[in-house]
């Protein structure tokens, strides 16, 4: 059995079967006996946890049957986990089998390694031991007496490793990973010195000196207000040194380190990052609890770059190198691996598979993969992703598809179109950098950041469009680009000659993701182009089910839509709605049109309209009316 207790309690088998205990008597007697970390816990003391001063007329025979029951439930093929001792009971987890000690035995191990001057190897390790944590320490129980102690030890001990993690990466110079975990930390924890010591040294490391000396400024008036104290004199000479600049620059020179990647094989951007600050900062968080990130997005709206500066950011944490693995040339099948497999430059062998290859080569070796546009492989992508992250314990990866990978351990980033109401939302700062780079003379005054917004919210936010729009100012006035994207697709063809050929235009973007449909979610996606607006399964299936598409196959079909990024939805609890962007509406209408279908579907809009309204009629009126 494998015993879960870093977040609520759990059980898994060796096969992945949940056997959590469904009662909650029965989670609290195996959380008791998780608690003793393996001694025995008397039957008194378990009488006492479950049933306090409401005990029953017999206690030991009821404590019995709960036993026999949880017995029962963990027992295996020649394995009884739970043990019947003389004064009471013993619960028996064997090493990794229990996540707490897995994580204890992780953070010794990165300690030793950070001691011994192995801080690479220490940063996976404390990263593995991170990933672990799920939540409070036995979850709704952290509280009960018969648990509580242990659940305030395993909390400490996890902000004392977040501390060591923190403080490896400052002295490596990881300093924009340093500053990120060691802000949450200062926060969660306003009154502890250490994390305000450690984000101190990253900002300073990082050339951030006023933001150093103000988190110093922050914590001494909290210790004030607080508990009447004033800092360490460790943490006030902290403060002069900074004064003094004696802390100017990386605490590790950047360049010529033997901890730099030996081949980072992505190419450095050619543009400016703007408008996805939190995005970057929300990956970059992702990445350092998870080992596999996917940005999930529709087509153009900025996921292959925003992983790309996710790496950038990233380059000292992998001295085994960063690679940026394409596979929009690549076809279903075998390829997947091959790709990887040539970017990591894993040599061939008879007698074993491209994925076994992969997996002994990245043993052990800290290394990030970029896997970039993955929606028309990404079966083939999770077949070889899930076991190579399985056998290679350095490895990360950030993937950008339009559908998540769905594989164990996934962590997704939902990319969602750039804001653009204000001078400094992202879509707006967006097209202005864009168009200064197009027309150098570009201003931005009241009557310009109007058409601006307008432009924007007409192109949905998406960064692509925005930037095709903005390269148009080279020929085109403001006015002339605002007047003439309402036809967005067509307006926008080859503004980027530089570009893939799906990115020189949204024609040819929207259509790379309709060509990556079935039959069927090609059919539903035109079909729903006619709704100006929001609209339910109920119509959907109005407007689109026949010979082609039954009934019962539209609310599976628009989920799938909306995994792939073309259809958003609303996550309501009940009469969920759904939405397309312009941009993607108008495509999916003009394909109505080219296929003949645009009149029929229209009436059928229409009849669905003219049925609500009739509705909407009777119910004003009243039975009597």
């Amino acid at each position: 059995m494998r015993y879960g207790v870093l977040g609520a309690v759990v059980v898994h088998d060796d096969d992945g079967v949940d056997r959590t205990p469904p009662g909650a008597r029965q989670r609290l007697l195996l959380a008791a006996l998780l608690a003793a970390g393996g001694t025995v816990v008397s039957s008194d003391r378990l009488v006492e946890a479950l049933w306090g001063d409401d005990a029953p007329a017999n206690p030991v025979a009821a404590l019995h049957n709960q036993v026999s029951r949880l017995r029962r439930l963990l027992a295996g093929p020649g394995r009884w986990d739970l043990m019947t001792e003389a004064e009471g009971y013993r619960l028996v987890a064997a090493g990794d089998d229990l996540d707490a000690a897995r994580f204890e035995r992780l953070v010794a191990e990165a300690g030793e390694l950070a001691d011994s001057g192995d801080e690479v190897t220490a940063v996976v390790r404390y990263d593995e031991a991170l990933r672990l944590w799920r939540g409070e320490p036995y979850g709704e129980l952290a509280d009960r007496e018969c648990v509580q102690s242990e659940a305030v030890r395993l909390n400490e001990l996890w902000v004392q490793a977040r501390e060591a993690h923190a403080g490896v990466l400052v002295a490596l110079g990881r300093t924009t990973e340093a500053v990120l975990a060691l802000e949450a930390l200062a926060n969660d924890h306003p009154l502890r010195e250490r994390p305000h010591e450690l984000l101190m040294e990253a900002l300073a490391g990082a050339g951030r000196q006023a933001e150093a000396l103000a988190c110093y400024q922050r914590h001494r008036r909290h210790l004030a207000d607080e508990l009447g104290l004033e800092p360490s004199p460790a943490l006030a000479e902290l403060e002069v040194r900074i004064l003094r600049h004696e802390l100017d620059g990386p605490l590790r020179a950047a360049t010529g380190d033997a901890h730099q990647p030996e081949s980072v094989t992505i190419g450095l951007p050619l543009t400016s990052f703007v408008g996805r600050e939190a995005d970057l900062a929300g990956v970059l968080q992702r990445l350092s609890a998870s080992r596999l990130v996917t940005i999930c997005g529709t087509g153009g709206v900025g996921k292959t770059r925003l992983a790309l500066e996710a790496a950038q950011h990233l380059g000292a944490r992998y001295p085994d190198g960063i690679h940026l693995v394409e596979l929009a040339a690549v076809a279903p099948g075998p390829g997947v691996a091959a790709a990887l497999a040539t970017a990591l430059r894993v040599p061939d062998r008879q007698g074993s598979t491209v994925v076994e290859r992969l997996g002994e080569s990245l043993a052990g070796r800290p290394v990030l993969v970029v896997l970039d546009n993955c929606e028309h492989v990404v079966d083939d992508v999770g077949r070889v992703v899930e076991p190579v992250l399985r056998s290679s314990a350095g490895l990360d990866v950030v993937a950008t598809s339009r559908s998540p990978l769905a594989v164990d351990g996934e962590q997704i980033w939902p990319l969602l179109p750039l804001v653009a109401d204000g001078a400094q939302a992202p879509a707006v700062r967006l097209f202005v950098d864009r168009a200064r780079a197009a027309d150098p003379r570009f201003s931005v005054g009241a009557d310009e950041l109007a058409s601006v917004e307008q432009l924007c919210r007409r192109l949905d936010g998406i960064p692509l469009a925005i930037e095709l729009a903005a390269a148009r100012l080279r020929a085109a006035s403001l006015p002339e680009v605002v007047a003439a994207v309402r036809d967005r697709v067509e307006l926008l063809a080859g503004a980027r000659r530089t570009a893939p050929p799906r990115h020189r235009s949204l024609e040819a973007l929207v259509e790379w993701s309709y060509q990556l449909l079935g039959v069927q979610e090609q059919r539903l996606f035109a079909d729903v182009s006619v709704f100006q607006g929001a609209f339910g399964v109920d119509d959907a299936v109005a407007v689109s089910s026949g010979p082609e598409i039954a009934p019962r196959d539209v609310p599976a079909l628009l989920w799938s839509l909306v995994e792939r990024s073309l259809v958003v939805g609303d996550r309501a609890p009940v009469n969920a709605r759904y939405s397309l962007l312009e941009t993607l509406r108008s495509w999916g209408e003009r394909r109505l049109g080219v296929d003949g279908r645009l009149s029929v579907c229209r009436g059928r809009h229409a009849a669905v309209v003219l049925g609500r309204a009739a509705c909407a009629d009777a119910a004003a009126r009243g039975s009597g009316a």
